[in-house]
């Protein structure tokens, strides 16, 4: 606020303070002193998104759904390919249990781009309440879009994991893996879906299908697999090969943080706290690399 105010009292009209005078006085929920504030900078001429959408959520601070989605209806109206506005009255359609609303501002982003993953998978949702079938030709139309697309089919699997229907979900991962066997992406989401469902052995079996996509020990996706099946081994009381597993790992990538960590938390169950403590530390160290400006 202090920054905000500082260039406006040098540049009054400047849109991204007022902006950001604007945020700040929501962050604080001073509800009706946002209305007022905000509702005045658009008044003034502030027409972006943002402005439209911060004032919505002054409004709901106050509880006034009316006023909220007239600010955000104004919004689209002064900016109809604002893909953030049109979600954000999306958003407000379904919270507020209006489906047919929310789906009409869902179709408005689709015109604007097609392709678009939430969209999509939020109409599916929405016309789900109460109409499997809806649900099931808006997914459809979603992968007519890109069939091939691994990305979209793990998003339609995710849509029905979601949903507790991992017999559907599963049918479509195997499906796409017949027509693409050498798919690690596939496999990976498939062996979600099992270990999601409690069935633990069938995503080892589908894990250890990867290790047989690829001889190269230090390719990505295979320490990936590698790290997942000692993950489970882990969680499975099977300390042996989970250690297996990861020693593999770190053989091929030494520096893996993942097979350290996993490493770190096998020597703890084995009471080897002293052999832990330099698998800890080499996971702190990288992070600490990682999040080190450049």
């Amino acid at each position: 606020m202090e920054k905000a105010e500082l260039v406006l009292k040098q540049k009054p009209t400047q849109e991204e303070a007022l902006l950001l005078k604007g945020g700040c006085l929501l962050a604080k929920k001073e509800g009706e002193q946002a209305v007022r504030f905000l509702k005045g900078i658009v008044e003034k001429g502030v027409r972006v998104p943002d402005a439209y959408l911060m004032l919505a959520s002054a409004y709901l601070l106050k509880a006034d759904t009316g006023e909220a989605e007239k600010a955000l209806r104004q919004g689209v109206a002064g900016n109809p390919k604002s893909l953030a506005l049109l979600f954000g009255l999306a958003d407000f359609y379904l919270k507020n249990k209006r489906p047919d609303d929310a789906i009409a501002a869902l179709q408005e982003i689709l015109k604007i781009e097609p392709g678009n993953a939430p969209a999509n998978l939020s109409v599916a949702g929405s016309t789900g309440y109460g109409k499997p079938q809806n649900a099931a030709d808006a997914l459809k139309a979603y992968l007519s879009g890109d069939p091939k697309s691994e990305d979209r089919i793990i998003q339609v699997a995710g849509f029905y994991a979601a949903r507790q229907k991992f017999d559907e979900a599963e049918r479509r991962l195997t499906e796409a893996i017949k027509a693409n066997e050498k798919s690690f992406k596939l496999r990976f989401a498939l062996a979600d879906v099992y270990g999601n469902s409690g069935r633990a052995d069938r995503a080892i079996e589908t894990l250890k299908q990867c290790l047989a996509l690829s001889k190269d020990a230090a390719n990505p996706d295979v320490i990936k697999a590698k790290n997942a099946l000692a993950a489970i081994s882990l969680s499975r009381q099977e300390i042996s090969r989970a250690m297996t597993y990861t020693e593999e790992v770190l053989k091929a990538s030494p520096k893996n943080v993942e097979a350290r960590f996993t490493k770190g938390r096998i020597h703890l169950l084995r009471g080897e706290g002293t052999l832990a403590v330099p698998e800890f530390r080499a996971v702190i160290t990288k992070i600490r690399s990682l999040s080190r400006p450049t």
